[in-house]
């Protein structure tokens, strides 16, 4: 729930990222969209795959749960400037394969930070680099953001395939 504060100006407030298209941003291979509740399932999928863990540290229990409600949270997220969620989404079949997201890491400085995950039955088809190019090129339209950082462990081999 959002509420208006007495010393809040009148009309809507300054948005540090703005709200994507809904059907989200293609390079016809691949499409980030914002995410739905029918995603839930393969963020999980994601979330407990080994690869997935080791990198990003996380735990084995997701839950279906916690990912609707790291769903249900994505519009407040986007509302308040802290991040914009996007699922990758394969083109040709309609099928979610993973997820990407530009947070704002350091707003006052305009830095932004980019994260991604591919889920394994869709990995080594160059849908990752694909979904990073789309964030990284809405991002960089979003006068908020003056520096989008992405990093990556070097013995994860995955990120130079």
């Amino acid at each position: 729930m959002w509420r208006r504060l007495s010393g809040d100006r009148p009309g809507p407030g300054v948005r540090l990222l703005p709200v994507p298209p809904v059907e989200g941003l293609t390079d016809g291979m691949v499409t980030i969209r914002p995410q739905r509740e029918a995603d839930a399932q393969s963020l999980v999928e994601c979330w407990r795959d080994p690869q997935t863990r080791r990198w990003l540290n996380q735990p084995a229990d997701q839950t279906l749960e916690r990912a609707r409600e790291e769903i249900r949270r994505a519009p407040g997220d986007l509302l308040t400037g802290q991040a914009a969620h996007f699922t990758v989404v394969e083109t040709a079949t309609g099928s979610a394969c993973g997820d990407c997201t530009v947070g704002m890491a350091v707003p006052d400085m305009g830095i932004a930070a980019l994260g991604y995950m591919i889920h394994p039955a869709f990995r080594g088809r160059g849908y990752a680099a694909r979904a990073a190019r789309l964030a990284a090129d809405w991002a960089m339209t979003v006068p908020a953001i003056g520096r989008l950082e992405v990093s990556a462990a070097v013995a994860n081999n995955a990120v130079f395939e």
